[in-house]
């Protein structure tokens, strides 16, 4: 039997003078090769999990049994009990230790954990769209969420089947879903599904573990941690039999004795005295619940501070809430401190390595929403006050990329959730003047787009282009045209894309001159796209003269130059004339540099590259891609790291073409590359790419079939696969 060496070679010799698909030869896969490859990088960890509560006290039993189940043959788990017994905190406390290796469990049982809490919103009923949603945006394929339902559906249940996934549904009593009940029932194997309830009636498949209220020496416990954090001194040294007396009649419920702690402090009234006005009680916590509330008549400032925090999915900064409530920081503070005292607020604190934020227990944000309704003039006005927070927040950290925009943008990822239900609020009221503003270029267009938050930007544009259209604000309307076209292009649907850019075009004289140019460069790249060179030049003619008149700012001007510069090169790059494409580059790469255009710089160099290597300069080549990679990777740039794998897996192909002593340590990197821009791009739903790169894999049988090794080469210059500004 020959050696691999000469294996490889026939085989390269085979493919490149074959038209047609080949069908690889039974040693190619055999498994000793496939251990030869390259591994893929350790997989990141997945989650979206709310903070750890630091008081998570009596409940080890509880989170051993719970974590054995989901180590068992279980698939739908449900932990139950009386609200404020501690389910919440266990289940978050489950999915945290799932992920990581628990003393009792040495390995982790997940590798994804996805949170969805139905307490944040008690009015919404119907969940399984939603969840569907957070899924793919949680395992980072935003692109599913884009998908039709029974599509999404589908592909769902293939990532869940691919990724060990903990689904974690909180409050599911507040659900009313048939659908969604259908789904959990039938979650695909290996992933599982765990909810919490204040009943399983409708779970009959579950696994349940129902949580009783806290006793003995676990509850004593509670009451002497909640007792030195309000420094009530005299009931750290009460007897025995007084605490268990607070236990009986809380019936050990967690939130209901730090309600009443925070009770002791605030009243200043003795532990009977407190005790004897619970007896005879039928609800202990909305008991409760009214007594804080009448405690802080007042303290208007708490009271307020309280109502602001239900305007927040998950948690606010303290910031956030100073906007809202419109109160300086000294009032803030001691409001804050007097509900942390009442145990009204949840402090989010991560030991100083973030700043701490503060959110609502689920059965707190529903007394809250209760007394929000009582005060419809005041929740106007912290409405009004809350859209200009974001408005404020949005600009700060959006707009034109920077030179690390990943700082930059960064802050609004990670506020993402509150973003999406502002968006919501705003358009269930018409604020159509805020939605207008939130996706203005200065805000949210160019963070949505680089972070590849497509489906979120298609959906608010169409509702922003909607809604002008209704008013006849044309150049709003021409506008999210313009962007959604862009976005369209970018996920490679060309058809519905043209549609917009062209109704958009017949009506450019409507809009500012930066958007007629940008509507220009659109369709530029919607025509390098589809591969029509001559159209793509007839375009940038267009742009050019476009970007020449007076009328553009100092800060528009030479991004656009340098947009058309940029699409110059890659049309040359089509026509084989890699001098003339090299020195477009390199004027819009010394441009690039002048105005700190960082992103502009990476795709440039992701194009001189590909002339280098061309000309054989593989060293080079190889430097600016992982130069260009870093960059790309750092700032979060999911599309262009995408391109710069694939560019590597391409560089590799030759270098093994040029080397044929290196042929298998190239196919290994090629395989390596091409894998994870085969990742990027499924991620993202860019089917084009998507399609290409499985013909070059079909040896690792992710494909039945490698096209020509000729063909593949010559994607380097099917410059429609590759220009995405």
């Amino acid at each position: 039997m020959s050696s691999m060496e000469d294996k490889m070679d026939n085989l390269i010799r085979a493919v490149f003078v074959s038209d047609s698909p080949l069908e690889l030869p039974e040693w190619l896969t055999q498994d000793d090769l496939a251990a030869k490859m390259p591994p893929l990088p350790v997989p990141r960890l997945y989650q979206n999990l709310p903070p750890r509560f630091d008081d998570m006290l009596g409940r080890q039993l509880d989170l051993v049994s719970v974590m054995e189940g989901l180590n068992s043959f279980h698939c739908l788990l449900a932990i139950e009990g009386m609200g404020g017994v501690g389910k919440t905190t266990l289940a978050i406390e489950v999915a945290y230790q799932c992920l990581l290796e628990a003393a009792f469990m040495p390995n982790a049982l997940f590798d994804a954990a996805v949170w969805i809490s139905a307490g944040d919103r008690l009015e919404q009923k119907h969940w399984l769209h939603e969840i569907l949603d957070t899924i793919a945006r949680v395992l980072d394929y935003p692109s599913v969420a884009q998908l039709p339902f029974a599509e999404k559906h589908t592909r769902i249940n293939e990532l869940l089947h691919s990724y060990q996934t903990l689904v974690i549904i909180d409050n599911f009593d507040t659900v009313v879903d048939p659908d969604l009940l259908t789904w959990i029932q039938q979650i695909p194997i290996p992933s599982k599904v765990l909810v919490t309830s204040r009943d399983t009636h409708q779970l009959q498949q579950a696994r349940s573990f129902h949580l009783n209220g806290l006793e003995g020496d676990d509850a004593l416990e509670l009451i002497r941690y909640h007792a030195r954090r309000l420094k009530l001194s005299t009931l750290e040294g009460a007897e025995t039999k007084d605490l268990l007396d607070l236990v009986r009649i809380t019936r050990g419920n967690p939130q209901a004795i730090a309600l009443t702690m925070g009770d002791l402090k605030s009243s200043g009234h003795s532990l009977h005295q407190v005790l004897h006005g619970l007896r005879g009680v039928g609800d202990v916590l909305v008991h409760l619940f009214t007594r804080s509330w009448a405690a802080l008549a007042s303290s208007p400032d708490a009271q307020q501070v309280l109502l602001a925090a239900s305007f927040f999915v998950g948690s606010a900064s303290k910031e956030a809430l100073s906007a809202v409530v419109a109160m300086p920081n000294v009032r803030l503070e001691q409001a804050l401190l007097r509900l942390i005292e009442l145990s009204l607020i949840e402090v989010y604190d991560d030991g100083g390595k973030t700043l701490t934020r503060y959110g609502l227990h689920p059965l707190t944000r529903a007394f809250v929403g209760t007394k929000l309704k009582e005060v419809p003039d005041w929740e106007q006005q912290a409405r009004t006050r809350w859209m200009a927070w974001w408005l404020s927040f949005t600009k700060a950290h959006g707009g034109l990329d920077g030179m690390e925009w990943a700082q930059q943008y960064d802050p609004i990822e990670e506020e993402w959730e509150n973003v999406q239900t502002l968006c919501e609020w705003c358009a269930e009221r018409d604020q159509y003047e805020t939605m207008r503003a939130l996706w203005h270029s200065e805000r949210l267009l160019w963070m949505t787009s680089i972070y590849g938050c497509w489906k979120a930007r298609l959906f608010w544009l169409g509702w922003l282009r909607r809604a002008a259209e209704k008013r006849a604000d044309k150049a709003t309307a021409i506008e999210a045209m313009v962007e959604q076209g862009f976005t369209l292009t970018q996920m490679g649907d060309v058809v519905a894309a043209e549609k917009l850019l062209r109704q958009a075009w017949r009506q450019h004289r409507c809009v500012s001159l930066s958007v007629q140019a940008a509507l220009a460069e659109h369709l530029v790249q919607w025509h390098i796209r589809t591969n029509d060179v001559a159209g793509a030049q007839r375009w940038l003619k267009r742009a050019d003269r476009l970007v020449c008149q007076p009328g553009l700012s100092e800060a528009e001007r030479p991004r656009h130059q340098l947009t058309i510069k940029y699409y110059y090169g890659v049309m040359y790059m089509a026509k084989g004339d890699r001098d003339r494409a090299e020195r477009h580059f390199n004027e819009a790469l010394d441009g690039a540099h002048k105005i700190c255009w960082q992103r502009c710089v990476i795709y440039v160099q992701q194009f001189l590259a590909d002339i280098a290597k061309g000309r054989g300069l593989f060293d080079k080549a190889e430097g600016l891609l992982k130069a260009g990679l870093a960059v790309a990777e750092r700032n979060k740039d999911r599309r262009r790291a995408a391109y710069y794998k694939r560019s590597l897996a391409y560089l590799a192909l030759q270098q093994g073409r040029r080397n044929k002593t290196d042929k298998q340590k190239r196919l290994d990197e090629m395989t390596h590359w091409a894998q994870q821009a085969l990742d990027g791009f499924e991620r993202l739903g860019m089917q084009p790419e998507v399609g290409k790169l499985h013909r070059l894999l079909g040896h690792l049988k992710v494909a039945p079939s490698l096209r020509s090794v000729e063909d593949v080469l010559q994607e380097q210059t099917d410059v429609g696969l590759l220009v995405v500004w």
